[in-house]
């Protein structure tokens, strides 16, 4: 199977490179407009390199394209590998808002076209282990915090960018909120209804947020939290703060270095369950299972569809920072077509 990588200077591409070194993936060409990592990354797998991804992909007729780029760029590079009908996996948050997904995800739906969106917790064990005895009682509350940083990682990483707000879109709430907005649509099984958010700035720092606290409401009433963050000190072993704490009927679970600790409410032993909760790891899975549902005719584990419900829900909080906190309603997918996004803080 013949492979494009499309703008490689997105920080995220080291975490697939070895995935792609499988057996039977032949990466025949590199673009990066940043020419960043890019020629480098061409060299380790002996492909050729390009400036313009318009021009790899009129030399190098692809099987499937890993597409990348800067959050202002995702759209359009998206629908040139859909008119050109070329699968593709796209990195999240696929584009500056929901308005700009909704688009994207009705060209998708409109040429049938293969588009797979690595939202992690998908491939990882955390879903499992916070499984409740009965599916069908309600969660209590869910707190989830992923506190990242600093904002220097993405200098480091040549993706200035990430810091600007016409370019990004938004900070840590579209760039990690997505993940736990998403697992909290596993866990439930319900889409959100409401969202009420606060955000902190460091203007002398960054032109987005570098902290976000989101509370969620789904349609069953059940209330999560959010917390996402630039605010983590550099130059340390763990890299970034993640913990969350769940109750359920039947236990309360809570985070620690190893795993999962179930305390049931029974009085029976509280039971601790040892997953990985690094998810950086999940990516060469993702990798191969999106190429395997490719090749089988498989429905990717999430698409277009799934990112849009996620991105509208990280739209409306945005819009409630704005007004000082208010819950903002999620609209449904009729009611938001044709809506100017709110713009993101």
């Amino acid at each position: 199977m013949k492979i494009v990588i499309l703008e490689a200077s997105h920080w995220h591409v080291p975490l697939y490179l070895d995935a792609l070194g499988d057996h039977g993936i032949e990466v025949v060409g590199v673009s990066d407009s940043a020419r960043g990592p890019g020629p480098a990354i061409a060299n380790r797998f002996g492909a050729r390199f390009y400036e313009r991804y318009e021009s790899m992909l009129d030399n190098e007729q692809p099987d499937f394209a890993f597409a990348f780029g800067r959050h202002c760029d995702m759209k359009a590079i998206a629908t040139t590998l859909i008119d050109r009908k070329i699968p593709l996996a796209l990195e999240k948050p696929c584009g500056m808002n929901g308005v700009e997904v909704s688009e994207l995800r009705q060209l998708a739906d409109a040429q049938n076209a293969f588009v797979s969106i690595p939202l992690i917790f998908g491939f990882s064990d955390l879903p499992a282990a916070l499984t409740k005895d009965d599916p069908s009682s309600p969660w209590r509350h869910m707190a989830f915090r992923f506190i990242a940083g600093p904002i220097e990682r993405y200098l480091d990483a040549n993706c200035p960018w990430m810091l600007a707000r016409d370019l990004a879109g938004g900070g840590c709430a579209i760039n990690l909120g997505v993940h736990f907005v998403d697992l909290v649509l596993r866990l439930t099984g319900q889409d959100v209804i409401s969202v009420s958010a606060r955000m902190t700035h460091a203007p002398d720092k960054a032109d987005v947020e570098i902290y976000s606290s989101m509370t969620l409401e789904t349609q069953g009433g059940q209330i999560a939290t959010i917390e996402t963050g630039y605010t983590y000190p550099g130059g340390t072993p763990e890299l970034r703060d993640f913990t969350f704490a769940l109750a359920s009927d039947d236990a309360y679970y809570r985070s620690r270095p190893e795993g999962v600790t179930r305390t049931p409410r029974d009085g029976s032993p509280t039971r601790q369950i040892d997953i990985e909760l690094n998810t950086d790891i999940f990516y060469a899975a993702f990798v191969r299972d999106t190429l395997q549902a490719f090749r089988t005719g498989r429905k990717p584990l999430a698409g277009l569809d799934r990112m849009e419900r996620i991105i509208n829900v990280i739209d409306c909080g945005y819009e409630s920072n704005e007004q000082g906190g208010t819950a903002v309603r999620v609209r449904d997918q009729e009611a938001r077509d044709g809506i100017t996004a709110p713009g993101a803080g």
